[in-house]
Parts: structure tokens; sequence; C-alpha cells
């Protein structure tokens, strides 16, 4: 007796014909289409790989890119080595410099519309990082106006799968007088508004501290395609992050009004040296010293008071002075210890006139200087 091809011996070796052959039919389809799944989902992976091993430009990266927005930059990491003079604040109180520098960057995105925002964090400082709201940026988007970083201000955008190679932002830091001198540290976020973004790890950042970057995003290209007039250095997908160096120098500044002084000496006796001495120190160092130098009274016929000779005291809130003390035993007025900052004060002179000094118009220069002790 033939078999038929759709049945099984039993155990007993009775044949069963089987009622089970459009399963069979079934299962070798869901393997079939199980397969083809897992070859479409290896040929999607190394497709991937490929674009971020091998960019050959932003157009490649942008049509390659899925739906997501590509960011390039050229340098591993910023420093802000330019020095800018900055205007007295609202109070005409003087600023710290400013300390800036440019990053170009390019964006490639097969979106209709894409924008990119910037973003930033401080990691280290010599006595800790600095304040927020002291980065502002600017670059074409902003109308080529610094703004604060910390509203996360849109740098960039445009639209594609045309992608945009030349763009450009700049950092400006203004660091405040409580701010220690020193190496600070700090990690710039570009971050797109479409695409995906990658969760970041800590890496170890160049010249201590630390930065973070996507696993996977980064992908290096030597020479491979154009960002403005120079090739792609790291590619990342959704956030690019770059480190931020700068380093801001010791300074102390002093402010005064009169520095020539008269006195009328018709008799001898105590007189007040008119007008009284105002100051401001603005200093970021710790350890600082406000002095009194100066030459000596001389009257129009070449006579001369020492000016050791004068005293001086600080003003209290209600103008009054309080301890006096001799410029030839100290003539160091104000001392700073462990802050830096401004500081106002106002201090008196007085000049002890002896019997042997011949009356006359005296006339003396003196100037305050802010030195580190």
């Amino acid at each position: 007796m033939a078999m038929n091809r759709d049945a099984v011996v039993n155990e007993t070796g009775e044949v069963d014909a089987l009622r089970s052959g459009p399963r069979a039919k079934r299962g070798l389809c869901m393997r079939v289409l199980t397969l083809a799944l897992v070859l479409i989902a290896c040929s999607a992976s190394s497709a991937k790989r490929n674009v971020e091993e091998h960019p050959t430009s932003l157009d490649d990266v942008a049509l390659r890119s899925a739906g997501g927005v590509w960011i390039t930059i050229n340098d591993d990491f910023m420093v802000l080595d330019e020095e800018v003079a900055l205007p007295p604040d609202g109070n005409g109180v003087p600023v710290l410099p400013g300390m800036q520098g440019t990053l170009a960057f390019g964006v490639a995105s097969p979106l209709p519309n894409w924008e990119v925002r910037a973003q930033f964090e401080w990691t280290t400082g010599p006595e800790g990082p600095m304040e927020d709201g002291q980065v502002l940026v600017r670059s074409a988007a902003t109308g080529e106006e610094f703004v604060p970083i910390a509203g996360n201000p849109i740098i960039a955008r445009g639209h594609g799968p045309v992608p945009a190679p030349d763009l450009w932002l700049e950092i400006q830091v203004q660091p405040g007088w409580t701010e220690a001198p020193g190496p600070y540290g700090g990690l710039l976020h570009l971050v797109s508004t479409g695409g995906l973004i990658i969760v970041e790890d800590e890496i170890e950042q160049p010249g201590g501290g630390d930065f973070r970057r996507a696993p996977g995003s980064e992908v290096t290209a030597d020479q491979t395609g154009p960002v403005g007039d120079s090739a792609i250095g790291r590619v990342f997908f959704g956030r690019a992050v770059i480190p931020v160096q700068l380093i801001t120098q010791p300074l102390t500044l002093v402010l005064t009004g009169e520095s020539v002084f008269t006195i009328s000496t018709p008799m001898p006796g105590r007189y007040f040296v008119e007008p009284d001495l105002d100051a401001l120190v603005a200093t970021n160092e710790t350890q600082w010293e406000l002095v009194l130098d100066g030459t000596d009274f001389v009257s129009g016929s070449g006579l001369v008071i020492p000016l050791a000779r004068v005293e001086w005291s600080m003003l209290d809130e209600g103008g009054e002075p309080g301890e006096w003390i001799s410029i030839g035993d100290d003539n160091c007025l104000l001392v700073g210890y462990d802050e830096g900052g401004v500081f106002i004060a106002s201090f008196r002179l007085a000049l002890e006139v002896y019997e042997t000094d011949t009356s006359g118009v005296y006339v003396s220069e003196m100037h305050l200087s802010g030195t580190p002790r």
C-alpha cells in the first residue's frame, strides 16, 4: 500500500493521515519571514555602521541619516583665549575682561526644518565652577548679538536635505570679581530639535575634568568631506558635546578721585588734607592690599614737608575717622584676606605742621595702588 506523503506512522504502526498539513506550511512561511527580517535588520545595521565609519560628505550624511540631524565639528575642544575689554556695569563699576572663542561646525539632515540649540555647563575651576549666567553665545541665528546661553538659544536653523556646512558660533565668558583666577572647564552642548538624542556617558576630558558624549554616536573621518573650507573632523548624531577651556588672569583695579593734594600752612598746627581720599578696589585676587604712595609736600619756593609725616584714617559709614596711622609707619590702607570682589572705602589725611616749617602753600601728588600680598 502506498503511503500518503501527508501521513505518519503512530506508535502501534498504524498510519494516520495528518490534518496539520496547512499548519506545517504556515510554520515554514513564518521561518522564511523571520529570516528575511533578520537579513533586513543586519543590512540596515551594516548601512548605519558604514555611514558612521565612512561618511563621505555632508550630502552623503544627510541622505543616509534616516531622518536624524548630524552635527560636525573640527576641533576636539574649544580654548577661549581671546581677551576682550567689556564696559563697566550699570553702576559704573569696572568688570573683568571677557574671554571668548569661535567654533566652526556643520549640520546635515533630510528634515524639512531643523534647529540646533546651545547649552552650557561648568565642570571645573580653581576653587569651583563659575556661577551660572556668565556665558554668552552669538551666531548668525542670534542676529550676531550675544545672548545668554542659559536660555538654550537657537544658534542654527535650516532646511533639509541641503546641508549647512559653514556654520559658526562664538562663546564669551564674563568672569566675576569673586571668581578666583586660574583655569576653568565646561561643556558646550549643541542639541538638535529634530532626530534622536542618545543617552550620554562620561569620558575623560583632555586637560582634566570630564565631558560626555553619546556612545556610538561619534564618528571620526580624516579628510573625508567639507565643513566650510576644511574637512569633517568629528560627526555627532543629534547632540555634539565640546569641552571648553579658559584661563582667567589675576587682576586688581583701583579707582580714585583726586591725585593732587594741597595744604596751606599759615601757622603751626594740625591740618586736614583736602579733599578726602575715596577709593574703589576691584580684584579677583584673594590676598591683596591697597597702598598709598606719593611725593613730599613741596612749596613754590622749594620748601619740603615729608610725606611720611602725613597720617591717615579710614572713615566709617557716618563719615567719621577712626584710628590715625602715620604713613611713615604703615602706608597700607586696606587689606584683603581670602576674598575677592569690589570694595569701596574713604580715607581722611592729616598733616602736622611744626614751628620749624615755613608758612606757605604745599602740594603733594599721591596715588593708590592695589598689589597682591
